[in-house]
């Protein structure tokens, strides 16, 4: 969470309070583990439907941006897509 935090948190405003980034965290992966739809998440936490949508769609694009680099680095020289060749190879068989 704190490495996405700054990203999913948003603004609140005089007229409502925003949806937490851990809140908007665990609705996204309810929504990945679980495969429940929207209606069923809105009722659980409590926001609109659309609400449940749009932080679906930004909290999944958020994850890629923030931890994409981190987990999967794309290899930069032929040696290292040799040496992930040779561990499918060895682990698949293939």
């Amino acid at each position: 969470l704190h490495l996405l935090q700054d990203k999913l948190q948003k603004q609140e405003t005089r007229f409502r309070k925003s949806i937490s980034a851990s809140e908007r965290l665990a609705i996204c992966l309810r929504f990945l583990a679980s495969g429940s739809n929207y209606t069923d998440l809105a009722y659980t936490f409590r926001v609109s439907k659309s609400s449940v949508s749009h932080i679906i769609r930004e909290t999944c694009d958020v994850i890629w941006q923030v931890l994409q680099p981190l987990v999967m680095a794309i290899p930069a020289s032929s040696d290292e897509w040799a040496i992930i060749a040779e561990g499918f190879e060895y682990k698949w068989n293939f």
